[in-house]
Order: C-alpha cells, then structure tokens, then sequence
C-alpha cells in the first residue's frame, strides 16, 4: 500500500513519514498542488491521501478544498486530514463534495507523528469501498488486457464486421454502441468473476455483521436494477417520462418492443405499458400488475410503481415512416429502412397526438426477462401458475 502526504511543511514531518513506513505502508510526501497536480497526471498508483488543512501558510482551507477536487476527479482513494486546524475542517466537513465515509481528521496535536502508522494502516482497512478498491483495480485491469488480447488473436475485420451486422443501421448511419459496449463489458466480466482474490475479500465482508440503512439498501436496489444508456437508440426495458399537452401530469412507461429488439426493422410501432405509482403494502397483488420498486426518475429522487399490463397501447414512429415514404417515392423500396428507433425520432400516438418519450432508465436483467414472461404470460392468457404451496 501507499499513501500520499500532502503539507507544506512534509519536509520537517521525518517521523510521521518514518511512522507510515514502519507500518508497511509506502509514503510519498509533496509539498503543494503543483507536485500533487504532477503525480496524479502520471497515473502513478497510490491508496490514500494524508491532507493538511490550511496548505501554503493560506489563512483558510481553499486549497485543500482544490486537492480534494483534483484526487477525486483522477483517483478514489481515501483521505486522512491531519491538521492543527481541526476545528476548522469540522466546521466545514457537511459542505465538503467528498463521500463523508472516505474522509476522516485528526488533530496534529491530538495524534503524534509517532503514532501515524498504525493510525492509517487501521483506516485504510477500515470500511467497504477501502477493502475492495486494490483488488478490484488489479481484477479489473487483468480483465480487460484478457479481453484485449483476445480481441487481438481474432481476424479485425471479423470482428468489427461482426459488431456492425449486430448494431448497425442499413444506412451506416446508426449505430447502437450501448450493444457494443455491453458486449465488451460481459467479456470481461466473466474473467472478472474467475478472481481469487476479489472473490475471497468480497466472501468475508459479506459475512460481516451490518446495521443497514434504507436509503443506502436503495442506492443498491437502484444499481441492481437498473442502468443509464449513454446512447439514444430505443430498447426493450427502457423507463421513459412523457409529457403530452392533453395530460397536466408526468407519465411514467415502460417500453416492450422496440424496433431494435424482436421487431427489429419490422415495424414503425413502440408498443408501451403504462406505469402507476404504488404502495407495496396494499396486499396481495392482482396477477396484471408488475411491481418495480425504487424506480430513479431523476438524481434524487425515486419511486415505487406497477406496471399496468391492462394499459398497453402503441406509438409510431413517424421520423421513420417519412424517410420510408421518401424512399417508396423515390426509389420504389417496399421494406422498411433499416433504422435503429431512437429517442430524437417524431413520435404520435393513435390519435394523432405527438407524444415525447424522454429514457430516464433501462431495466437489466434478470428484472428485464421476467417482466417479458410476465407480459407474455398474462397477453397470452394462459396465467401465471401459483406454486404458493
């Protein structure tokens, strides 16, 4: 391990440095930003930051305030403020942009550079994100050289020919990297999963004893279910926002068969489910609803839906039926264009009226996959078989 002290007076601290390297823990000291600035755009490793509060002789803390913000833009790793101006952080830590579980202070005076040591090797052991972060790194970066390497023995033109067969438009000028990126990701997930040592420290936290929070057991929930698309191609799964000028309210749906998906280029329809808030502790549930807890409409908030099978209905995509009647105009085509849906196309409902769909979510799988079987199961009438007993 190894941890960066960041004071302007590092040269005269030769006993908290001696304290650290006791301990087993390597220890860089730096002077001021400059030199911070210069170690993090090498992308040198490091696992912890040791922070003086008040850095150059400044009368107040903006230039800590500043590391923070560098180290946290180039690297996670904790921070450790050891300061004779301990007050002062503490008067400031709520306002501070930094995870409070990553940030820990001590006074100068209260904890000699004697006992720095151990202090730190105590704290860089000391919660979750800590324990996993040098051997998830290490997993990681295996991982993907794995990938790349396979990726390397194969024919180039195989493999991007085979990518563009799988995401891209008839016109060249569509592509669905979101399927792309999934497909690199799942590749070196599977190596990722093979790691002896991720998989040994992660099996002891999980036997820990934990007080859970709900607000955090959400955050999870969220991160378990869902995901946000970079890209703006329509799929299967999505949670879309609409506001349509003859409804005063937000509407929430999901979407089932896109264009990209089964229907791929078959079809200028999105056929949609409508999504309505819900209490989960109303009882047993009738079979044509389909519970999603913990839906993120925005960065700060979130909520508790079903999904109405009973309210299904369809949309067109109008973008696409005006280049199709372009090209039977003009060149006699009889299929449609092969365009992926996306969330910049026109699109109308039934009626007539336009409708807007904004994607605030994906649902991932398995969550994805049952609700088909769900939909599936209750469009086809055949139900779903209770195994209660």
């Amino acid at each position: 391990m190894k941890v960066i002290l960041l004071d302007d007076h590092a040269d005269t601290m030769e006993e908290a440095i001696r304290s650290i390297r006791d301990s087993g823990v390597q220890c860089e000291p730096l002077r001021n930003i400059s030199e911070l600035e210069n170690l993090l755009n090498k992308g040198e490793p490091f696992d912890g930051v040791i922070l003086d509060w008040f850095l150059d002789d400044e009368p107040d803390s903006n230039l800590a305030k500043i590391s923070l913000q560098k180290i946290r833009e180039h690297r996670f790793v904790p921070v450790f403020v050891y300061t004779e101006h301990r007050t002062e952080y503490e008067r400031e830590a709520d306002s501070i942009d930094f995870p409070r579980s990553c940030i820990s202070s001590f006074s100068k005076k209260a904890l000699p550079e004697s006992n720095l040591g151990a202090k730190i090797k105590e704290w860089l052991d000391g919660f979750f994100a800590g324990k996993i972060s040098r051997s998830w790194r290490k997993a990681n970066q295996g991982a993907i050289e794995k990938v790349l390497y396979e990726l390397a023995s194969m024919d180039d033109d195989g493999v991007v020919g085979s990518l563009q067969r799988m995401i891209q438009s008839e016109n060249g000028e569509a592509y669905d990297v979101d399927h792309a990126l999934e497909l690199l990701h799942r590749i070196s997930v599977r190596v990722l999963s093979n790691d002896a040592k991720l998989r040994s420290i992660l099996k002891s936290c999980l036997k820990s004893k934990t007080n859970n929070k709900k607000a955090t057991e959400m955050k999870i929930w969220q991160f378990h279910m869902y995901y946000q698309p970079g890209g703006d191609i329509v799929r299967a799964g999505d949670i879309v926002q609409s506001k349509r000028d003859s409804h005063e309210e937000m509407e929430y749906f999901v979407i089932l068969t896109p264009a990209c998906d089964l229907a791929q280029f078959k079809t200028t329809y999105l056929r949609l489910v409508r999504m309505i808030p819900h209490n989960f502790a109303d009882g047993e549930p009738p079979r044509h609803l389909y519970f999603l807890p913990f839906v993120p409409l925005d960065a700060t908030k979130i909520a508790d839906f079903a999904i109405d099978f009973h309210q299904s209905f369809a949309v067109r995509n109008e973008s696409i039926e005006q280049e199709w009647q372009k090209l039977q105009k003009e060149k006699g085509q009889k299929k449609l264009p092969k365009i992926n849906m996306a969330y910049s196309h026109k699109y109308q409902e039934m009626s007539g009226e336009g409708i807007v769909l904004k994607c605030i979510a994906r649902l991932d799988d398995p969550y994805r996959s049952d609700l088909f079987q769900k939909f599936s199961s209750h469009a086809s009438r055949i139900g779903v078989p209770d195994v209660s007993s």
